[in-house]
């Protein structure tokens, strides 16, 4: 994001904006190719990057419980840590 000049206003917009853009579960169809490329042991599978990862996490550290509890109450915020 730095790279096209994006700039948000604080860690957690960063979160959202990151989890929403490269967050993957591993249910996307490229990450299905994949999978068949690395069964088949095609070369292909040489082209997994930090962008064509099976699943990409994202996460957040936060050092409020309040804001803790706030942001695990939504099943969409995975992967928050408090730093208390």
């Amino acid at each position: 994001m730095e790279m096209g000049n994006v700039r948000l206003p604080n860690a957690k917009a960063c979160y959202y904006r990151l989890r929403d853009e490269l967050g993957k579960d591993g249910s996307e169809p490229e990450t299905k190719k994949l999978l068949s490329y690395k069964s088949l042991k095609d070369k292909r599978m040489l082209r997994n990057t930090t962008l064509t990862t099976q699943r990409t996490f994202i996460g957040l550290c936060v050092e409020s419980k309040e804001e803790y509890c706030e942001l695990t109450q939504n099943n969409n915020n995975k992967h928050i840590v408090l730093t208390d």
